[in-house]
């Protein structure tokens, strides 16, 4: 059961965010057209940014100041724990 759950983690990892954390596609429906949304501007600049799946309108990212939040990509190691 280890060996399934760290290949998964691999998986997502691997496929689903690059290295700095920005997600190619949806966990949920593994659609790849992801649209961004500028949160917070100052002095027309992005500060911070969230990621959304065009197609299931679920949250895949979140960029502030310079770096992506990883714990959108953990939310579902989370989850397999849990099961």
């Amino acid at each position: 059961m280890r060996k399934i759950k760290r290949f998964l983690r691999f998986f997502i990892r691997r496929f689903y965010y690059r290295a700095d954390g920005k997600p190619i596609k949806c966990e949920y429906c593994g659609s790849k057209d992801i649209d961004c949304f500028a949160q917070v501007r100052v002095e027309n600049t992005n500060c911070e940014e969230e990621y959304f799946c065009a197609d299931c309108r679920r949250g895949a990212g979140y960029w502030a100041y310079g770096n992506f939040d990883p714990s959108y990509s953990r939310d579902i190691f989370l989850k397999m724990e849990m099961r």
